[in-house]
Protein backbone atom coordinates (compact mmCIF):
# COMPACT_ATOMS: atom_id res chain seq x y z
CA UNK A 1 0.00 0.00 0.00
CA UNK A 2 2.79 2.39 0.90
CA UNK A 3 4.40 1.81 -2.47
CA UNK A 4 1.23 2.80 -4.31
CA UNK A 5 0.81 5.92 -2.20
CA UNK A 6 4.39 7.02 -2.77
CA UNK A 7 4.10 6.28 -6.48
CA UNK A 8 1.12 8.57 -6.84
CA UNK A 9 2.69 11.18 -4.59
CA UNK A 10 5.89 11.33 -6.60
CA UNK A 11 4.26 11.84 -9.93
CA UNK A 12 1.65 14.21 -8.55
CA UNK A 13 4.50 16.44 -7.49
CA UNK A 14 6.20 16.14 -10.85
CA UNK A 15 2.86 16.89 -12.49
CA UNK A 16 2.45 20.18 -10.64
CA UNK A 17 5.19 21.81 -12.71
CA UNK A 18 3.40 20.88 -15.90
CA UNK A 19 -0.06 21.85 -14.67
CA UNK A 20 0.49 25.49 -15.55
CA UNK A 21 0.63 24.66 -19.24
CA UNK A 22 -2.84 23.17 -19.36
CA UNK A 23 -4.35 26.49 -20.47
CA UNK A 24 -1.68 27.08 -23.12
CA UNK A 25 -2.81 26.85 -26.74
CA UNK A 26 -0.07 27.65 -29.21
CA UNK A 27 3.67 27.56 -29.24
CA UNK A 28 5.37 30.75 -30.33
CA UNK A 29 8.99 30.83 -31.53
CA UNK A 30 10.45 34.30 -31.42
CA UNK A 31 14.09 35.44 -31.52
CA UNK A 32 15.36 32.00 -30.61
CA UNK A 33 13.01 31.61 -27.62
CA UNK A 34 10.03 29.32 -27.29
CA UNK A 35 6.82 30.62 -25.71
CA UNK A 36 3.38 29.22 -24.99
CA UNK A 37 0.34 31.44 -25.31
CA UNK A 38 -1.80 31.73 -22.19
CA UNK A 39 -5.38 33.06 -22.12
CA UNK A 40 -5.92 34.97 -18.87
CA UNK A 41 -8.76 33.54 -16.78
CA UNK A 42 -10.92 35.22 -14.16
CA UNK A 43 -9.09 35.84 -10.90
CA UNK A 44 -5.60 35.35 -12.36
CA UNK A 45 -2.83 37.83 -11.57
CA UNK A 46 0.74 38.35 -12.78
CA UNK A 47 2.07 37.11 -9.46
CA UNK A 48 -0.10 33.99 -9.58
CA UNK A 49 0.90 33.23 -13.16
CA UNK A 50 4.56 33.75 -12.33
CA UNK A 51 4.27 31.17 -9.55
CA UNK A 52 2.23 28.87 -11.77
CA UNK A 53 4.81 28.86 -14.55
CA UNK A 54 7.82 29.15 -12.22
CA UNK A 55 8.95 32.46 -13.64
CA UNK A 56 9.43 35.90 -12.15
CA UNK A 57 6.92 38.71 -12.53
CA UNK A 58 9.72 40.73 -14.15
CA UNK A 59 10.15 38.09 -16.85
CA UNK A 60 6.40 38.08 -17.61
CA UNK A 61 6.32 41.88 -17.89
CA UNK A 62 9.45 41.88 -20.06
CA UNK A 63 7.86 39.42 -22.50
CA UNK A 64 4.48 41.16 -22.38
CA UNK A 65 5.00 44.97 -22.46
CA UNK A 66 2.14 46.98 -20.97
CA UNK A 67 1.19 44.37 -18.35
CA UNK A 68 3.03 46.10 -15.50
CA UNK A 69 -0.25 47.86 -14.65
CA UNK A 70 -2.30 44.67 -14.62
CA UNK A 71 -3.85 42.07 -16.92
CA UNK A 72 -7.41 41.48 -18.12
CA UNK A 73 -9.60 38.44 -18.70
CA UNK A 74 -9.10 36.94 -22.16
CA UNK A 75 -5.77 38.68 -22.72
CA UNK A 76 -3.12 36.49 -24.37
CA UNK A 77 0.26 36.37 -22.66
CA UNK A 78 3.54 34.96 -23.89
CA UNK A 79 5.00 32.49 -21.37
CA UNK A 80 8.70 31.70 -21.76
CA UNK A 81 9.19 27.91 -22.15
CA UNK A 82 12.87 27.64 -23.04
CA UNK A 83 15.04 27.91 -26.11
CA UNK A 84 13.45 27.07 -29.43
CA UNK A 85 14.85 24.27 -31.52
CA UNK A 86 14.73 23.26 -35.14
CA UNK A 87 15.51 19.89 -36.68
CA UNK A 88 17.68 19.71 -39.79
CA UNK A 89 18.71 16.79 -41.93
CA UNK A 90 22.29 16.60 -43.09
CA UNK A 91 23.02 14.48 -46.15
CA UNK A 92 26.42 12.82 -45.91
CA UNK A 93 28.86 13.70 -48.67
CA UNK A 94 32.03 11.93 -49.74
CA UNK A 95 34.85 12.21 -47.22
CA UNK A 96 32.69 13.38 -44.32
CA UNK A 97 33.01 11.92 -40.82
CA UNK A 98 30.95 12.33 -37.67
CA UNK A 99 33.64 14.59 -36.26
CA UNK A 100 33.64 16.80 -39.35
CA UNK A 101 29.84 17.02 -39.35
CA UNK A 102 29.76 17.87 -35.63
CA UNK A 103 32.18 20.77 -36.21
CA UNK A 104 30.13 21.92 -39.20
CA UNK A 105 27.05 22.40 -37.01
CA UNK A 106 28.76 23.33 -33.75
CA UNK A 107 27.56 20.24 -31.87
CA UNK A 108 29.29 17.20 -30.40
CA UNK A 109 29.64 13.68 -31.79
CA UNK A 110 27.81 12.48 -28.67
CA UNK A 111 24.83 14.65 -29.55
CA UNK A 112 24.75 13.36 -33.11
CA UNK A 113 24.72 9.73 -31.93
CA UNK A 114 22.02 10.53 -29.37
CA UNK A 115 19.79 12.17 -31.98
CA UNK A 116 20.36 9.31 -34.43
CA UNK A 117 19.97 5.89 -32.74
CA UNK A 118 22.20 3.30 -34.37
CA UNK A 119 24.52 5.89 -35.89
CA UNK A 120 28.16 4.75 -36.04
CA UNK A 121 31.44 6.14 -37.33
CA UNK A 122 30.86 4.27 -40.59
CA UNK A 123 28.85 6.63 -42.80
CA UNK A 124 27.38 6.07 -46.25
CA UNK A 125 27.22 8.73 -48.96
CA UNK A 126 23.68 10.05 -49.09
CA UNK A 127 22.88 8.96 -45.53
CA UNK A 128 20.65 11.42 -43.64
CA UNK A 129 21.65 12.57 -40.17
CA UNK A 130 19.35 14.56 -37.89
CA UNK A 131 20.84 17.69 -36.33
CA UNK A 132 19.05 19.64 -33.61
CA UNK A 133 19.98 23.23 -32.79
CA UNK A 134 18.38 26.27 -31.24
CA UNK A 135 16.71 28.69 -33.66
CA UNK A 136 19.06 31.49 -32.66
CA UNK A 137 22.18 29.56 -33.64
CA UNK A 138 20.94 27.75 -36.74
CA UNK A 139 19.04 30.40 -38.64
CA UNK A 140 19.02 34.19 -38.83
CA UNK A 141 16.65 35.95 -36.48
CA UNK A 142 13.16 35.73 -38.06
CA UNK A 143 11.49 38.93 -39.21
CA UNK A 144 8.06 37.75 -38.02
CA UNK A 145 7.16 35.44 -35.14
CA UNK A 146 6.59 31.85 -36.20
CA UNK A 147 3.54 30.23 -34.63
CA UNK A 148 3.56 26.44 -34.32
CA UNK A 149 0.46 24.63 -33.18
CA UNK A 150 2.00 21.73 -31.31
CA UNK A 151 1.76 20.30 -27.78
CA UNK A 152 4.22 21.68 -25.24
CA UNK A 153 6.23 19.29 -23.11
CA UNK A 154 6.87 21.04 -19.82
CA UNK A 155 10.00 20.32 -17.82
CA UNK A 156 9.32 18.37 -14.61
CA UNK A 157 10.73 21.02 -12.29
CA UNK A 158 12.33 24.38 -12.88
CA UNK A 159 13.66 26.64 -10.14
CA UNK A 160 12.07 30.02 -9.61
CA UNK A 161 14.05 32.90 -10.96
CA UNK A 162 15.05 35.07 -8.05
CA UNK A 163 17.88 37.61 -7.77
CA UNK A 164 21.35 36.13 -8.09
CA UNK A 165 22.87 37.99 -5.16
CA UNK A 166 22.23 36.62 -1.70
CA UNK A 167 23.93 36.93 1.65
CA UNK A 168 25.07 33.62 3.04
CA UNK A 169 27.19 32.51 5.96
CA UNK A 170 29.60 29.59 5.88
CA UNK A 171 28.83 27.47 8.92
CA UNK A 172 32.05 25.46 9.14
CA UNK A 173 35.36 25.23 7.36
CA UNK A 174 37.49 22.35 6.22
CA UNK A 175 40.34 21.65 8.58
CA UNK A 176 42.71 20.04 6.12
CA UNK A 177 45.36 21.75 4.04
CA UNK A 178 44.42 22.91 0.56
CA UNK A 179 45.93 21.24 -2.45
CA UNK A 180 46.98 23.22 -5.48
CA UNK A 181 43.92 25.06 -6.75
CA UNK A 182 43.52 24.09 -10.39
CA UNK A 183 40.65 26.18 -11.75
CA UNK A 184 38.70 24.75 -14.66
CA UNK A 185 37.58 26.48 -17.83
CA UNK A 186 33.83 26.06 -17.60
CA UNK A 187 31.19 26.76 -20.23
CA UNK A 188 28.51 29.26 -19.20
CA UNK A 189 25.04 28.58 -20.59
CA UNK A 190 21.55 30.03 -20.31
CA UNK A 191 19.85 26.64 -19.90
CA UNK A 192 21.15 23.62 -18.00
CA UNK A 193 19.75 20.10 -17.87
CA UNK A 194 20.25 18.28 -14.57
CA UNK A 195 19.23 14.69 -13.77
CA UNK A 196 18.73 13.27 -10.29
CA UNK A 197 18.83 9.45 -10.44
CA UNK A 198 17.24 8.11 -7.26
CA UNK A 199 16.13 4.64 -6.11
CA UNK A 200 12.43 5.42 -5.64
CA UNK A 201 10.98 2.02 -6.65
CA UNK A 202 8.01 3.46 -8.48
CA UNK A 203 7.64 0.49 -10.84
CA UNK A 204 4.58 -1.55 -10.01
CA UNK A 205 5.07 -5.06 -8.75
CA UNK A 206 8.47 -4.59 -7.13
CA UNK A 207 8.95 -6.26 -3.80
CA UNK A 208 11.39 -5.43 -1.04
CA UNK A 209 14.70 -7.23 -1.06
CA UNK A 210 16.04 -7.09 2.49
CA UNK A 211 19.32 -8.67 1.45
CA UNK A 212 20.31 -5.88 -0.93
CA UNK A 213 22.78 -3.33 0.46
CA UNK A 214 23.87 0.11 -0.57
CA UNK A 215 27.56 0.04 -1.31
CA UNK A 216 28.40 2.94 0.94
CA UNK A 217 26.63 4.81 3.74
CA UNK A 218 27.62 2.49 6.51
CA UNK A 219 24.67 3.23 8.77
CA UNK A 220 22.23 2.34 5.98
CA UNK A 221 21.88 -1.42 6.15
CA UNK A 222 18.74 -2.49 4.36
CA UNK A 223 16.96 -1.19 1.30
CA UNK A 224 13.31 -0.39 1.90
CA UNK A 225 11.17 1.10 -0.83
CA UNK A 226 11.00 4.89 -0.69
CA UNK A 227 13.77 5.31 1.85
CA UNK A 228 15.10 7.96 -0.53
CA UNK A 229 11.81 9.80 -0.96
CA UNK A 230 12.97 12.44 1.55
CA UNK A 231 16.13 12.99 -0.51
CA UNK A 232 13.86 13.75 -3.45
CA UNK A 233 11.53 16.00 -1.43
CA UNK A 234 14.41 18.00 0.03
CA UNK A 235 16.04 18.27 -3.40
CA UNK A 236 12.85 19.93 -4.65
CA UNK A 237 13.15 22.52 -1.88
CA UNK A 238 16.78 23.13 -2.87
CA UNK A 239 15.73 23.64 -6.49
CA UNK A 240 13.33 26.34 -5.34
CA UNK A 241 16.11 28.06 -3.39
CA UNK A 242 18.54 28.34 -6.27
CA UNK A 243 19.14 31.99 -7.04
CA UNK A 244 19.34 32.50 -10.81
CA UNK A 245 18.00 35.57 -12.57
CA UNK A 246 18.90 34.78 -16.17
CA UNK A 247 19.68 31.06 -16.01
CA UNK A 248 17.17 28.25 -16.43
CA UNK A 249 17.64 24.81 -14.90
CA UNK A 250 15.59 21.90 -16.18
CA UNK A 251 15.62 19.41 -13.28
CA UNK A 252 14.63 15.83 -14.09
CA UNK A 253 14.09 13.00 -11.62
CA UNK A 254 14.46 9.38 -12.77
CA UNK A 255 13.85 6.24 -10.73
CA UNK A 256 17.11 4.25 -10.98
CA UNK A 257 17.59 1.38 -8.55
CA UNK A 258 19.47 -1.90 -8.31
CA UNK A 259 16.65 -3.73 -10.08
CA UNK A 260 16.37 -1.66 -13.26
CA UNK A 261 19.89 -1.36 -14.62
CA UNK A 262 18.63 -2.77 -17.93
CA UNK A 263 16.09 0.03 -18.15
CA UNK A 264 18.84 2.53 -17.39
CA UNK A 265 20.72 1.12 -20.35
CA UNK A 266 17.65 1.54 -22.52
CA UNK A 267 17.28 5.19 -21.47
CA UNK A 268 20.91 5.75 -22.37
CA UNK A 269 20.43 4.14 -25.79
CA UNK A 270 17.37 6.32 -26.42
CA UNK A 271 19.38 9.46 -25.72
CA UNK A 272 17.48 10.49 -22.57
CA UNK A 273 20.67 11.91 -21.07
CA UNK A 274 22.19 13.23 -24.30
CA UNK A 275 21.77 16.89 -23.35
CA UNK A 276 22.62 16.46 -19.65
CA UNK A 277 25.00 18.96 -18.09
CA UNK A 278 25.05 17.36 -14.65
CA UNK A 279 23.96 14.00 -13.25
CA UNK A 280 23.51 13.34 -9.52
CA UNK A 281 23.63 9.59 -8.86
CA UNK A 282 22.81 6.78 -9.35
CA UNK A 283 23.15 5.43 -5.80
CA UNK A 284 23.93 1.78 -6.49
CA UNK A 285 27.24 0.42 -7.69
CA UNK A 286 26.13 -1.32 -10.90
CA UNK A 287 23.88 1.61 -11.89
CA UNK A 288 26.64 4.08 -11.17
CA UNK A 289 29.22 2.18 -13.21
CA UNK A 290 26.83 2.14 -16.15
CA UNK A 291 26.18 5.86 -15.86
CA UNK A 292 29.83 6.69 -15.19
CA UNK A 293 30.89 5.04 -18.44
CA UNK A 294 28.27 7.04 -20.34
CA UNK A 295 29.25 10.30 -18.62
CA UNK A 296 32.90 9.66 -19.45
CA UNK A 297 32.19 9.12 -23.15
CA UNK A 298 29.84 12.10 -23.41
CA UNK A 299 31.73 14.61 -21.24
CA UNK A 300 28.99 14.99 -18.63
CA UNK A 301 29.72 15.95 -15.04
CA UNK A 302 28.56 13.30 -12.57
CA UNK A 303 28.12 13.41 -8.79
CA UNK A 304 28.66 10.33 -6.63
CA UNK A 305 26.50 11.02 -3.55
CA UNK A 306 27.60 8.48 -0.97
CA UNK A 307 30.45 6.08 -1.79
CA UNK A 308 33.89 6.28 -0.19
CA UNK A 309 35.34 3.50 -2.35
CA UNK A 310 38.00 4.57 -4.87
CA UNK A 311 36.89 5.08 -8.47
CA UNK A 312 39.12 5.19 -11.53
CA UNK A 313 37.64 7.18 -14.39
CA UNK A 314 38.37 9.96 -16.84
CA UNK A 315 34.84 11.33 -16.39
CA UNK A 316 34.47 14.62 -14.54
CA UNK A 317 33.49 13.12 -11.19
CA UNK A 318 32.71 14.84 -7.89
CA UNK A 319 32.53 12.63 -4.81
CA UNK A 320 30.64 14.07 -1.84
CA UNK A 321 31.90 11.62 0.80
CA UNK A 322 35.34 12.14 2.34
CA UNK A 323 37.55 9.08 1.83
CA UNK A 324 39.00 7.27 4.84
CA UNK A 325 42.29 9.05 4.13
CA UNK A 326 40.67 12.50 4.30
CA UNK A 327 38.82 11.52 7.47
CA UNK A 328 42.10 10.50 9.07
CA UNK A 329 43.79 13.78 8.09
CA UNK A 330 40.91 15.72 9.66
CA UNK A 331 41.25 13.74 12.88
CA UNK A 332 45.03 14.24 12.91
CA UNK A 333 44.57 18.00 12.54
CA UNK A 334 41.97 18.05 15.30
CA UNK A 335 44.36 16.31 17.70
CA UNK A 336 47.36 18.40 16.62
CA UNK A 337 45.56 21.66 17.33
CA UNK A 338 44.69 20.58 20.87
CA UNK A 339 47.62 18.52 22.10
CA UNK A 340 51.37 18.86 21.80
CA UNK A 341 51.60 15.32 23.18
CA UNK A 342 49.11 12.53 22.55
CA UNK A 343 48.83 8.95 21.38
CA UNK A 344 46.48 7.53 18.77
CA UNK A 345 45.56 3.86 19.14
CA UNK A 346 43.90 2.32 16.09
CA UNK A 347 42.00 -0.84 17.01
CA UNK A 348 42.03 -3.56 14.34
CA UNK A 349 39.34 -6.19 14.90
CA UNK A 350 40.19 -8.14 11.76
CA UNK A 351 36.84 -7.61 10.08
CA UNK A 352 35.44 -5.11 7.60
CA UNK A 353 37.08 -2.33 9.62
CA UNK A 354 40.62 -3.54 8.80
CA UNK A 355 40.96 -1.59 5.56
CA UNK A 356 39.69 1.60 7.17
CA UNK A 357 42.11 1.21 10.09
CA UNK A 358 44.98 0.58 7.68
CA UNK A 359 44.18 3.73 5.69
CA UNK A 360 43.84 5.74 8.91
CA UNK A 361 47.22 4.46 10.08
CA UNK A 362 49.16 5.46 6.98
CA UNK A 363 47.31 8.77 6.54
CA UNK A 364 47.71 9.88 10.15
CA UNK A 365 51.39 8.91 10.22
CA UNK A 366 51.98 11.11 7.20
CA UNK A 367 49.85 13.99 8.52
CA UNK A 368 51.61 13.97 11.92
CA UNK A 369 55.17 13.35 10.75
CA UNK A 370 56.20 16.86 11.82
CA UNK A 371 54.66 16.43 15.28
CA UNK A 372 56.99 14.11 17.23
CA UNK A 373 54.92 14.48 20.39
CA UNK A 374 51.95 12.68 18.80
CA UNK A 375 52.37 8.98 18.08
CA UNK A 376 50.17 6.59 16.07
CA UNK A 377 49.97 2.91 16.91
CA UNK A 378 47.85 0.01 15.66
CA UNK A 379 46.50 -2.47 18.23
CA UNK A 380 45.32 -6.00 17.41
CA UNK A 381 42.01 -5.89 19.23
CA UNK A 382 40.82 -9.18 17.75
CA UNK A 383 43.44 -11.20 19.61
CA UNK A 384 44.15 -8.97 22.61
CA UNK A 385 40.79 -7.40 23.43
CA UNK A 386 40.47 -4.57 25.95
CA UNK A 387 43.55 -5.85 27.81
CA UNK A 388 45.68 -5.10 24.74
CA UNK A 389 44.20 -1.61 24.59
CA UNK A 390 44.96 -0.92 28.26
CA UNK A 391 48.49 -2.28 27.91
CA UNK A 392 49.11 0.10 25.00
CA UNK A 393 47.90 3.26 26.76
CA UNK A 394 50.43 6.01 27.46
CA UNK A 395 49.83 7.19 31.08
CA UNK A 396 51.56 10.55 30.45
CA UNK A 397 49.21 11.92 27.77
CA UNK A 398 45.74 11.75 26.22
CA UNK A 399 45.04 8.54 24.30
CA UNK A 400 42.71 8.69 21.31
CA UNK A 401 41.30 5.19 20.90
CA UNK A 402 39.93 4.84 17.36
CA UNK A 403 37.56 1.92 16.65
CA UNK A 404 35.18 1.20 13.78
CA UNK A 405 34.24 -2.46 14.27
CA UNK A 406 30.56 -3.33 14.36
CA UNK A 407 28.13 -5.78 15.89
CA UNK A 408 26.02 -4.86 18.92
CA UNK A 409 27.48 -7.58 21.16
CA UNK A 410 31.09 -6.69 20.26
CA UNK A 411 30.54 -2.95 20.68
CA UNK A 412 28.58 -3.34 23.94
CA UNK A 413 31.29 -5.54 25.45
CA UNK A 414 33.98 -3.06 24.41
CA UNK A 415 32.17 -0.01 25.82
CA UNK A 416 31.31 -1.70 29.11
CA UNK A 417 34.83 -3.10 29.55
CA UNK A 418 36.47 0.25 28.82
CA UNK A 419 34.15 1.94 31.34
CA UNK A 420 35.08 -0.55 34.04
CA UNK A 421 38.73 0.47 33.65
CA UNK A 422 37.80 4.01 34.81
CA UNK A 423 40.43 5.60 32.58
CA UNK A 424 40.72 9.39 32.70
CA UNK A 425 43.10 9.88 29.78
CA UNK A 426 41.10 8.15 27.03
CA UNK A 427 39.06 9.71 24.23
CA UNK A 428 37.09 7.28 22.10
CA UNK A 429 36.73 8.04 18.37
CA UNK A 430 34.22 6.13 16.24
CA UNK A 431 31.49 6.66 13.63
CA UNK A 432 27.81 7.39 14.18
CA UNK A 433 27.08 3.72 13.46
CA UNK A 434 27.59 3.03 17.11
CA UNK A 435 24.73 5.35 18.03
CA UNK A 436 22.28 2.82 16.61
CA UNK A 437 23.03 0.45 19.50
CA UNK A 438 20.45 1.99 21.80
CA UNK A 439 20.94 -0.56 24.59
CA UNK A 440 24.28 1.05 25.48
CA UNK A 441 23.78 3.76 28.08
CA UNK A 442 24.61 7.29 27.00
CA UNK A 443 26.67 7.78 30.18
CA UNK A 444 29.08 5.10 29.00
CA UNK A 445 29.86 7.05 25.83
CA UNK A 446 30.09 10.26 27.82
CA UNK A 447 32.66 8.89 30.27
CA UNK A 448 34.85 7.88 27.36
CA UNK A 449 34.58 11.43 25.91
CA UNK A 450 33.36 9.83 22.70
CA UNK A 451 33.95 11.73 19.46
CA UNK A 452 32.20 10.81 16.22
CA UNK A 453 33.72 11.35 12.80
CA UNK A 454 31.18 11.45 9.99
CA UNK A 455 30.26 13.20 6.77
CA UNK A 456 26.86 14.32 8.02
CA UNK A 457 25.90 16.01 11.26
CA UNK A 458 22.89 18.20 12.00
CA UNK A 459 23.01 20.99 14.57
CA UNK A 460 19.33 21.30 15.45
CA UNK A 461 19.90 24.65 17.12
CA UNK A 462 21.10 26.22 13.86
CA UNK A 463 18.57 28.76 12.49
CA UNK A 464 18.97 27.44 8.92
CA UNK A 465 18.21 23.90 10.11
CA UNK A 466 15.17 25.10 12.05
CA UNK A 467 13.84 26.95 9.00
CA UNK A 468 14.37 23.91 6.79
CA UNK A 469 12.58 21.58 9.20
CA UNK A 470 9.60 23.93 9.49
CA UNK A 471 9.42 24.26 5.72
CA UNK A 472 9.74 20.51 5.14
CA UNK A 473 7.00 19.78 7.69
CA UNK A 474 4.69 22.35 6.15
CA UNK A 475 5.27 21.11 2.60
CA UNK A 476 5.22 17.33 3.13
CA UNK A 477 3.71 16.81 6.59
CA UNK A 478 6.77 14.72 7.47
CA UNK A 479 9.72 15.02 9.84
CA UNK A 480 13.00 15.29 7.86
CA UNK A 481 15.74 12.98 9.09
CA UNK A 482 19.34 12.08 8.30
CA UNK A 483 18.39 8.40 8.20
CA UNK A 484 16.09 9.09 5.25
CA UNK A 485 18.54 11.49 3.61
CA UNK A 486 16.47 14.67 3.71
CA UNK A 487 19.33 16.92 4.85
CA UNK A 488 21.75 15.27 2.44
CA UNK A 489 19.31 15.72 -0.44
CA UNK A 490 19.05 19.42 0.20
CA UNK A 491 22.78 20.07 0.64
CA UNK A 492 23.98 18.04 -2.36
CA UNK A 493 21.35 19.45 -4.71
CA UNK A 494 21.74 23.06 -3.64
CA UNK A 495 25.54 23.00 -3.71
CA UNK A 496 25.95 21.53 -7.19
CA UNK A 497 23.13 23.44 -8.84
CA UNK A 498 24.59 26.66 -7.43
CA UNK A 499 28.02 25.69 -8.75
CA UNK A 500 26.57 24.93 -12.19
CA UNK A 501 24.75 28.27 -12.38
CA UNK A 502 27.63 30.34 -11.04
CA UNK A 503 30.59 28.72 -12.78
CA UNK A 504 29.12 26.90 -15.76
CA UNK A 505 29.30 23.40 -17.16
CA UNK A 506 32.71 21.90 -16.40
CA UNK A 507 33.47 23.67 -13.13
CA UNK A 508 36.38 22.52 -10.97
CA UNK A 509 38.04 23.60 -7.73
CA UNK A 510 36.49 27.06 -7.94
CA UNK A 511 33.53 25.49 -6.12
CA UNK A 512 35.58 25.85 -2.93
CA UNK A 513 34.76 29.56 -3.08
CA UNK A 514 31.05 28.89 -2.63
CA UNK A 515 29.75 29.99 0.77
CA UNK A 516 26.36 28.40 1.27
CA UNK A 517 24.25 27.88 4.42
CA UNK A 518 24.15 24.09 4.13
CA UNK A 519 22.44 21.90 6.71
CA UNK A 520 24.46 18.78 7.46
CA UNK A 521 27.83 18.95 5.69
CA UNK A 522 30.21 21.19 3.81
CA UNK A 523 32.23 20.65 0.66
CA UNK A 524 35.93 21.36 0.26
CA UNK A 525 37.32 19.64 -2.81
CA UNK A 526 40.79 18.43 -3.72
CA UNK A 527 41.79 17.08 -7.10
CA UNK A 528 42.87 13.42 -6.84
CA UNK A 529 43.03 12.78 -10.61
CA UNK A 530 42.80 14.93 -13.75
CA UNK A 531 38.98 14.77 -13.72
CA UNK A 532 38.22 13.41 -10.23
CA UNK A 533 37.45 15.70 -7.28
CA UNK A 534 37.14 14.42 -3.72
CA UNK A 535 35.48 16.17 -0.80
CA UNK A 536 38.03 16.48 2.01
CA UNK A 537 35.59 17.80 4.62
CA UNK A 538 34.07 15.71 7.39
CA UNK A 539 32.49 16.47 10.75
CA UNK A 540 33.96 15.69 14.15
CA UNK A 541 31.35 16.04 16.86
CA UNK A 542 30.87 14.85 20.41
CA UNK A 543 28.38 14.50 23.22
CA UNK A 544 28.30 17.47 25.58
CA UNK A 545 25.67 17.74 28.31
CA UNK A 546 23.56 15.16 26.51
CA UNK A 547 23.66 17.12 23.24
CA UNK A 548 25.76 16.45 20.16
CA UNK A 549 27.93 19.46 19.39
CA UNK A 550 30.54 20.38 16.78
CA UNK A 551 33.83 19.41 18.43
CA UNK A 552 35.78 22.00 16.42
CA UNK A 553 33.66 24.84 17.79
CA UNK A 554 33.10 23.47 21.29
CA UNK A 555 35.52 25.17 23.68
CA UNK A 556 34.21 23.41 26.77
CA UNK A 557 36.79 21.36 28.63
CA UNK A 558 36.44 17.71 27.67
CA UNK A 559 35.53 15.83 30.84
CA UNK A 560 33.15 12.96 31.63
CA UNK A 561 29.61 14.13 32.33
CA UNK A 562 29.25 11.60 35.17
CA UNK A 563 32.34 10.59 37.07
CA UNK A 564 33.08 6.90 37.76
CA UNK A 565 32.80 7.54 41.50
CA UNK A 566 29.28 8.92 41.21
CA UNK A 567 28.29 6.06 39.00
CA UNK A 568 29.48 3.51 41.58
CA UNK A 569 27.27 5.07 44.24
CA UNK A 570 24.26 4.90 41.96
CA UNK A 571 24.79 1.18 41.43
Amino acid sequence: MMKKIAFVFLFCILGLAAAGYSQAKDTLVENGCKYVMHDVQKGQTLYGLAKQYRLTVERLVEDNPGTENGIRIGQQLKIYAGQAEVVQKHVVSKGESLYKISKMYGVTVAQLTAWNPGLTERLDIGQEIIVRKSVATVAPKPQQPVVRREPVTAQPVEPERVPQAETVVEKTESHVDDTKQVISVAERKQVYNVFLLLPLYTQEGLQEDDGQKVETLEAYERIKSFDFIQFYEAAMLAVEDIAAQDVKVNFYVKDVNERNNAELGRWIAEGVFADADLIIGPFFRENFRTMLSYAQNHHIMIINPFTVAPVETSAQLFRTMATFGHQAVNLAEYIRQRYSKAQVLLLNNGGSDSRRISVYHSSMMKALQDNPGISVKEVNYKSGGVAAVQASLNPTCENFVVAFFDGEITVTHFIQSMNRKELDNVTLVTSSDWRKYDKIETEYYSRLKTHYIDQFFVDYSDPEVIRFIDRFRERYNLEPTLDHFAFQGYDITRFFLTALIKYGNGFGLEVNDLKLPLLCTQFHYVQSAPQTFENSFCHIYRLSNYKYVNAWQDDEEVTPTISPAKNKKRR
